[in-house]
């Protein structure tokens, strides 16, 4: 009889639930965070990469005078495993008797981003001038 007064050890259910409750919240917000941490890291090395990418473009104009026709067979994937685009533009408005009046000099290098699709918003490009 005397088993019922006796205090008893152990967790009740609802102390149980949420203390899993919590632990599922935490993990939750760690996931997401890390999640995010991720797609802010590929962005970041793509910028760095167009960055690069247009720097050597740049050296390769100073040099030989014109753009390079693509670019060059090293460059590695995006950080979403598709190639770099490259769009280079050296169009020549002429004048009067021939004469080249303005020279339309354009480079543009950019990722498709995550989804892969050109001209949406997760597009990162840089562009000379």
């Amino acid at each position: 009889m005397n088993r019922s007064l006796r205090p008893r050890s152990g967790f009740t259910l609802i102390e149980l639930l949420i203390t899993m409750g919590v632990i599922l919240v935490l993990a939750v917000l760690l996931v997401v965070g890390f999640g995010y941490g991720i797609r802010q890291s590929r962005r970041s090395r793509a910028l760095a990469e167009l960055e690069q990418l247009m720097q050597d473009s740049l050296e390769t104009r100073r040099q030989t005078g014109q753009w390079p026709a693509a670019l060059p067979d090293r460059t590695p994937p995006d950080p979403w495993g598709r190639p770099y685009r490259y769009e280079a533009d050296e169009t020549e408005i002429p004048g009067p008797e021939g004469m080249v009046v303005r020279r339309d000099d354009t480079l543009r290098i950019w990722s498709a981003g995550p989804d892969g699709q050109d001209g949406t918003p997760d597009d990162l490009q840089v562009r000379h001038p």
